[in-house]
């Protein structure tokens, strides 16, 4: 069993090494100082099929990032249970749900290690991904809870248990449109995702129906366009009916206009919306610890939005 640490400073990374071989006497500890360094030797220890237990990782490395260095030891690795390490007091502060689960502040104890650990170990034995009402705290106690899960099948949980849809494609367009992380998309670039019709967009095919039109002199709006925006409208209102089933607001997540749509995760007073990915892009240590490398399979028109993982949101 391999425990790792990443950090750039030699000092701490040093102290750090000591620690965690007190705290895992029977593991093998390696250090490194660069991301490049860690991504070698999780790659190595995947293809030999070594178990690496833990990463203990800097949130900002010099001139790199630490939670996309947690997305790719996952992808390689994706048991490996990841712990930041921070010199930013409070930096976990107001992260919606993990309080300090997964964080430790540096310089660390001993102790500061082992509560961590099995904090952590607890936390993702009782809830393993994004289910039930963990991860919650004092203030949303008392509100209901919609838990949103894209690592993995996608899923909305209320109160524990999946929640009943008017239709598919209304669940579909939940996760497209949280996979555009509030980014309005237009009912063509909806259609295109959720409709194909031969490998071809809706921008491709308006444009050979206006060719079409105009060889025969008549240049008309493509009744496909028409017929898609009608259909997009009715997922909306279809979409929205099943979230007021949870709260009389919770409608208001889904913001849609005359050709755009989008998620919102603006509060809403008496609900507590969380979703993995969201929390994840905010450093969450919890979030990242229930991704398994994999990332709304379901979908071909999903990938990961790596470049979005910022430590500084």
């Amino acid at each position: 069993m391999y425990v790792i640490a990443a950090d750039d400073e030699s000092l701490i990374l040093g102290s750090m090494v000591k620690l965690l071989q007190a705290v895992f006497p029977d593991a093998q500890i390696r250090g490194f100082g660069t991301a490049k360094e860690v991504e070698s030797f999780v790659r190595r220890a995947a293809a030999s099929s070594a178990n690496i237990a833990y990463a203990f990782l800097d949130l900002r490395l010099r001139g790199e990032n630490g939670l996309q260095l947690a997305k790719a030891i996952k992808d390689l690795s994706p048991h490996t249970k990841i712990v930041f390490s921070t010199a930013y007091a409070n930096y976990s502060f107001g992260l919606r749900g993990d309080g300090d689960t997964g964080f430790i502040m540096k310089p660390a104890t001993e102790d500061d290690v082992r509560n961590c650990v099995a904090t952590l170990d607890d936390v993702l034995r009782r809830e393993p991904s994004y289910r039930s009402e963990f991860p919650t705290d004092a203030s949303n106690g008392r509100r209901e809870q919609l838990m949103i899960r894209t690592f993995g099948d996608f899923e909305v949980f209320h109160h524990g248990r999946p929640m009943s849809w008017d239709s598919r494609n209304a669940k579909d367009l939940l996760a497209l449109l949280i996979h555009a992380r509030s980014k309005p998309l237009t009912n063509a670039q909806i259609a295109d995702a959720l409709w194909p019709i031969d490998g071809r967009s809706t921008a491709a095919r308006d444009a050979d129906a206006i060719r079409t039109d105009r060889q025969s002199g008549c240049v008309s709006r493509p009744k496909h366009a028409f017929a898609s925006s009608l259909r997009v409208r009715g997922l909306v209102k279809s979409l929205r009916h099943t979230l007021r089933t949870v709260h009389p607001q919770a409608g208001g997540l889904i913001r849609h206009s005359r050709n755009a749509t989008s998620f919102s995760m603006e509060p809403i007073d008496g609900l507590a919306v969380h979703c993995d990915l969201f929390d994840m892009m905010h450093g969450s240590a919890y979030a990242v610890n229930t991704y398994y490398g994999e990332y709304l399979p379901s979908y071909p028109w999903a990938s990961f939005p790596t470049a979005d993982l910022d430590p500084d949101r």
